[in-house]
This record gives structure tokens, sequence and C-alpha cells, in this order.
């Protein structure tokens, strides 16, 4: 199952140098996700990104950054996927020279599980409990009904609203094929220590 950290939607201070120890401590998966943040200021980001760990970041905005960064791949908004044309264009010009780039996207429905598959690599759905960022942000979904979406759904869906170390077995019983974290991480006294903790949880279920 995979672990997977969203950015806090401003920036804090020693943000990078604690991202850096993320992926130095293993994650796999972050998802740059800065609303109304200029590009200037995201690629200022990356600069303090060790070069060995850009290939881990997924864009949720400034896609075309990707092409100098050689980043891991884009997400796509709501508005980005009615635009799905422009997002599969900067997709087919990088895949010759990297042919891992991933495209995921973020969905808020069952409905949305059960539609043809787009493409994507893999899709968020939210919110699957109580919100830990969000205050009044609640769970969307009966457990029963998800969990037969999931199980008839072709798509690669990871989990997102709300998870933390005490619920990723469920989110594995589920069905889920990963969980994104956000307020776990970025609301603790120490986002890296939190991190290593749902490392150490997330360990047991891959066995």
């Amino acid at each position: 199952m995979k672990l997977l950290v969203v950015s806090n939607p401003t920036f804090l201070d020693g943000e990078a140098d604690m991202v850096n120890r993320m992926f130095a401590a293993g994650l796999n998966h972050f998802h740059l996700r800065k609303p109304g943040i200029a590009s200037c200021e995201l690629e200022a980001f990356l600069q303090k990104i060790q070069p060995e760990f850009q290939n881990r970041i997924v864009l949720h905005s400034h896609h075309s950054l990707l092409l100098g960064w050689g980043l891991r791949g884009i997400h796509l908004t709501a508005a980005h996927q009615e635009d799905l044309w422009s997002s599969r264009s900067l997709l087919k010009a990088l895949g010759p020279r990297n042919p891992k780039v991933t495209m995921s996207a973020s969905y808020h429905s069952l409905e949305q599980l059960d539609g043809p598959d787009p493409g994507y690599t893999y899709v968020f759905l939210s919110p699957i409990f109580d919100s830990i960022s969000k205050q009044g942000y609640q769970a969307a979904f009966s457990q029963e009904p998800l969990k037969q979406a999931l199980l008839k759904s072709s798509l690669n869906v990871i989990a997102l609203g709300g998870c933390s170390e005490q619920n990723l077995r469920q989110i594995e019983k589920l069905g889920f094929s990963g969980a994104a974290f956000l307020g776990r991480i970025w609301q603790s006294a120490d986002p890296v220590k939190s991190f290593e903790l749902l490392q150490k949880n997330l360990t047991p279920t891959l066995n």
C-alpha cells in the first residue's frame, strides 16, 4: 500500500528541509499543492529539494515546470480535468524523455469510480474520514458502499481525508491501494516524526 504526503497549502518555515528528511526516510510520493502560489515561488521551493529527490514530486499547479525539473508527475484539479486535452498534451510531449511520469486526479463521489477509465495513474478519493486539516469537512461515504465501489472500480484509488496511523488497516481492508496524508503530518508538532510513525505503522500492511 502506497503512502503519499500532500504539502501544507501555504509555505511553512523549514518546510523544504522537512520534506528532504521525509524523502531520506523513505517517502516516494510528495504532492506539491500550494493554491494561488506563483510559478517562481514553486521554483524557489524546488531549488531547496535535494536533486536526487526531485523525481518524487507531483505538481498540482504550474504543470509546465515538469518539463525542466524532472519531476514525478502532475495532479489535476477539477479545473484541470475540464481541460484534460492540455494536460495530456504536456505528458505526450514529455513522454519520450520520461516514460514513467504520472498523471493523477481528485475524485469526490463513488459515481466517478464507476465511470470510464481516463487513464490516470491513480486518483484521490475524499473525504474518507473526518478531515484533520479542514474543520467541518466530514467523511462523505458509508463504509459498505465505499468498499463495493472500490471492488468494482478498475482505477487505482488513494484514500484522502482524515487518514492517520489509527485507520491505516481500515483503509487497506476497504480496498484502497494507498493513503495520502496532509493534516496528520503538517498539524503535528514534528512533521518528520509523524511521517516516520506512519511508515512504521504501514510496514505490517505490506506483508
